[in-house]
């Protein structure tokens, strides 16, 4: 008998639940997952942890209650996750040990963690972290008579000064910070008024890479970023990538030889006049190589939608274990789709296609499984495993 077909509701709406970010163990046997929920009462969304098998049991939360829990990455080691939340107060970040026990703050309350990684040898991690303003420290306290009896104004000093999904700038700049894993020997290791983003361990541990433009009237070539590199005891900053042109979801190569990213080369000002492939930089410094000449659209996420928060964000690039092939994202044809090429020769591979939106992958072990969040265009999303060792293509745990 066919069932009966019925217009959507709004309260359809509130029931929807969308999957995120995906973080699978080093050993490849579990996956921890962001899942996104809509609270009509609160009018609010909020995304919880969870965990599951590779082989799909043991399905669980790992956080709850009404706080965003985001960006889970495994230590190296896999006896630990690290996550941002704004469970206390501010955006900050956390570690949790994944044999039990409550989850230790590393981060001061009066700023965001934008985002972080952990060290090769699992006993430090690097972040960014932008300071707040004593104005955004009374609103978050609910100090609205003292924020009252302030001035009442905004004073601009810059073009990028409000962007969608960010609100307004608070004139104070992300920096990149390090600390050991227990939240201890907080150092910061950036400064100047520039934003500095994707903070990258090299393989031995010696260096730690990020992003920034720090190009004169940089909101004027807002879509440069350079690679720098410094030393995570502190010290002076060396500039890797000096062409101009766009660099995101940058990645090292095991051997630590290449930063491989997603980005373009362009005259200043003429970005919107090229693709962004993926491109090998040496780590040592010097000119990029365009790896993806061959792929005629653009190499990251872009079937965007109104259900999964993946948003603008750009993939980092997956490097295999013996630095011999890298795997991105490909939007074309209204699909997003897992590619892969060697670094040497033209033998682009689709390691999971059809009609489908991935809208990330993530691997943790140099041949480990990757996981990818996929959805179509009747589904938001889910977990799926891809173990490019198989060919098999996309496997979703069974449940």
């Amino acid at each position: 008998m066919q069932s009966r077909v019925r217009p959507m509701t709004p309260d359809d709406l509130v029931k929807l639940r969308s999957v995120g970010r995906p973080a699978v163990s080093p050993d490849g046997r579990r996956v921890v997952f962001e899942l996104k929920r809509a609270d009509a009462a609160a009018n609010r969304n909020f995304t919880q942890l969870m965990i599951v098998n590779a082989d799909g049991s043991g399905l669980r939360s790992l956080t709850a209650g009404k706080f965003n829990y985001t960006r889970p990455a495994w230590s190296p080691d896999g006896r630990s996750l690290a996550f941002i939340s704004d469970r206390e107060k501010g955006q900050c970040l956390f570690v949790m040990r994944m044999d039990g026990g409550e989850a230790l703050r590393m981060t001061e309350p009066d700023g965001v963690v934008h985002d972080f990684a952990w060290s090769p040898d699992s006993r430090r991690l690097a972040y960014t972290w932008q300071p707040m303003t004593e104005r955004e420290k009374l609103e978050r306290d609910g100090k609205s008579d003292e924020v009252a009896r302030r001035p009442q104004f905004k004073h601009i000093t810059r073009l990028f000064h409000k962007l969608d999904g960010a609100g307004w700038w608070n004139g104070l700049y992300t920096h990149v910070w390090v600390c050991n894993a227990d939240g201890s020997s907080r150092r910061q290791l950036t400064r100047g008024d520039h934003d500095h983003s994707e903070p990258r361990w090299s393989p031995d541990g010696a260096l730690i890479s990020f992003l920034s433009n720090r190009t004169p009237n940089a909101d004027l070539n807002s879509e440069h970023l350079d690679v720098y590199v410094v030393r995570p005891g502190g010290g002076g900053l060396k500039q890797v990538k000096t062409v101009n042109g766009s660099c995101r979801g940058h990645a090292w190569s095991p051997d630590g030889r290449w930063i491989a990213y997603v980005g373009t080369c362009f005259p200043r000002g003429k970005g919107w006049q090229h693709l962004e492939r993926i491109w090998l930089l040496p780590a040592r410094g010097g000119k990029p190589k365009e790896l993806t000449r061959e792929i005629d659209n653009l190499c990251r996420h872009m079937t965007l939608g109104d259900v999964v928060g993946s948003g603008f964000e750009v993939c980092p690039v997956i490097w295999s274990g013996d630095s011999q092939r890298v795997f991105f994202l490909v939007s074309e044809a209204g699909a997003t789709r897992l590619y892969s090429r060697s670094v040497s020769k033209r033998d682009l591979r689709c390691e999971a296609g059809g009609n489908v939106n991935i809208c990330f992958a993530q691997r943790t072990a140099g041949d480990g499984p990757i996981a990818i969040t996929m959805g179509t265009i009747t589904n938001p999303g889910d977990i799926h495993v891809v173990e490019p060792a198989t060919s098999a293509g996309p496997r979703q745990p069974r449940r």
